[in-house]
């Protein structure tokens, strides 16, 4: 275990952000070094983000497995060095050999159907990033960065990733072209055996798996715990994508002369860290797949890899654990992924044959806005309707029917927000917090990630629990509306700070005199009404924040004002 001094000297060698060092630094020579080995990672991760998990990994580096370790796979050895060898292994593993990608999507098709709007400069941004893929040479570390979707649980990063065909199109990458999503979650949790391997192995395994066998074979739980070969820890990722390729050609996929694109999705990465496998250096597991998958994208010794082009994209809610400058191999950039706004939901909900006759029915689109722009919260409201009215010739749904569906999705997901992982425990947050929270919203002001505002929590920390969203380009926060609507329903009367009573109180009013009256009435004949209650809820924000005085141009931001 180092001392403080080498701990110092190794921050001054591995910190590349000036500012961030000088405070690391400060914070490292003030404090007891007792006291330092004490915190927990998230208590680093909540003083320094992304370097907090450095320091803490170099503190208390981890432990190599023993070889004869209990959660060694029991499979058969297999030569990974000989591509062949492992194909003849894999065919074994499959009930039809005939098969390849049978079951490599993560949403239903019911789900797929329904289109995916509001996401084109994500889709934009992510084919730009393609386009290099597919010609990597010379390209420079920053046009090489991987894309990632990040941000609040239900946002949509997985129905992104299963639009790589999408993406495919917009970044003219040719034919024949392959796809495939390796999950982190649901059946894919991280298991045992991937402790007595590299993350660059575990993961090529997880990538063979849902190739050859998801669908095809053994479920991936019992697969990985006896069937997986013993010396697995050895398979790279390269040799598991030319044992796809070479099985592609087989089944005559594709032609021996041509260039194999195969898009590769990481969801839920946030959980590779619970992996908890070998690791390359000290860095976080999840640094070292980047770097596997990066180096298979970018480097002339290793793209293309018998004529093959992969195309990585990343998903998951915890943007610090990702968000790694210190790299000097490879870097990841953030796709924009926002809350979505009435229309585009509109839009969605139009792709599906009874989508417009669903849109009849006023308090289905009050119920969509009411949702705040949430795509897994609106998509199952509107599959519980589709299934309502299917049977009948009549495809509006009743008032009944709408609110049942409202319901049921706002106890499914609305009353379930808003929990945070505290030292391995979740804790709901507070009515106290969720006003807070708007009440940064409604004050439009930007926010410093490491400042601490919530059970002692930073903006990053909440944002990562998938309680808010952080608009990259201008620092400010967003809350589903949703979670809005909640707050109105709050009494006034259990609070004691008049400024809270007051908050709540133009909160129902908004509800009563604006929500309840849309599409009821012309846009035109609530704007004076809105904008009255808007600017009295941001003066009560103000307040709440602790801004008891503020500039004219703060309050009326982003107001149209005439006159």
């Amino acid at each position: 275990m180092m001392a403080k001094k080498e701990l110092l000297q190794w921050v001054e060698a591995n910190c590349s952000s000036e500012t961030a060092k000088e405070c690391i630094k400060n914070f490292i020579e003030d404090s007891p070094f007792g006291a330092l080995l004490k915190m927990t990672k998230e208590d680093w991760k909540d003083e320094f983000q992304r370097w907090g998990t450095f320091i803490y990994n170099e503190l208390h580096p981890a432990i190599p497995m023993e070889i004869d370790q209990p959660n060694r796979p029991r499979g058969e050895q297999v030569d990974l060095s000989n591509p062949r060898a492992l194909l003849n292994f894999m065919n074994m593993q499959m009930i039809d050999v005939s098969k390849l990608f049978a079951s490599c999507r993560l949403l239903s098709e019911e789900k797929r159907k329904i289109a995916f709007s509001g996401r084109e400069a994500a889709i934009n941004q992510a084919a730009e990033k393609f386009k290099v893929f597919a010609d990597p040479f010379g390209k420079d570390k920053e046009t090489r960065k991987l894309p990632v979707a990040s941000g609040l649980s239900g946002l949509g990063k997985t129905r992104l990733m299963e639009e790589w065909e999408r993406i495919f199109d917009k970044a003219d990458v040719l034919r024949p072209r392959f796809g495939v999503l390796v999950p982190y979650y649901n059946g894919h949790n991280p298991h045992p055996v991937e402790k007595s391997m590299g993350i660059e192995a575990s993961f090529s395994w997880r990538l063979l798996y849902r190739v050859f066998i998801e669908g095809n074979g053994k479920e991936f739980s019992d697969w990985f715990q006896d069937y997986l070969p013993r010396n697995g820890r050895a398979l790279t990722l390269r040799t598991a994508l030319e044992v796809i390729r070479m099985k592609a050609v087989s089944l005559g996929l594709v032609r021996e002369i041509d260039l194999f694109h195969m898009f590769i999705g990481v969801d839920e990465y946030q959980s590779i860290e619970d992996v908890n496998g070998i690791k390359v250096n000290r860095e976080p597991l999840l640094q070292d797949l980047i770097n596997a998958i990066g180096g298979n994208v970018e480097s002339e010794s290793t793209s293309p890899i018998n004529n093959i082009r992969i195309y990585p994209m990343f998903a998951g809610t915890d943007f610090s654990v990702i968000s790694i400058v210190s790299s000097s191999k490879t870097e990841t950039i953030r796709l924009p992924m926002l809350l979505l706004n009435s229309f585009e939901m509109a839009r969605s909900v139009e792709s599906i044959p009874c989508g417009i006759d669903l849109l009849k029915q006023t308090p289905v689109r009050r119920h969509l806005f009411y949702l705040g722009g949430v795509p897994r919260w609106f998509t199952e409201y509107i599959l519980l309707l589709v299934k309502d009215v299917s049977g009948r010739y009549d495809k509006v749904p009743t008032v009944e029917e709408a609110e049942k569906a409202f319901q049921s999705v706002k106890i499914q997901y609305i009353a379930a927000w808003g929990k945070i992982n505290i030292d391995g425990k979740y804790k709901a947050l507070e009515p106290i917090d969720f006003i807070k929270l708007a009440a940064f919203s409604f004050s439009g002001l930007k926010v410093v990630l490491n400042s601490k505002v919530i059970e002692n929590l930073s903006w990053a920390r909440l944002r990562d629990s998938s309680v808010c969203l952080i608009n990259d380009s201008d620092s400010r926060i967003s809350i589903p509306y949703a979670i809005i609507h909640e707050i109105a329903s709050y009494k006034p009367a259990e609070f004691s700070s008049r400024v809270i009573k007051r908050f709540i109180e133009c909160l129902k009013g908004l509800v009563e005199k604006v929500d309840l009256l849309m599409y009821d009435k012309s846009p035109w004949q609530l704007w004076e009404v809105f904008g009255a209650y808007f600017h009295a809820l941001r003066i009560n924000a103000f307040l709440i924040i602790g801004r008891t005085t503020v500039k004219a141009r703060e309050l009326f931001e982003g107001a149209l004002i005439n006159g």
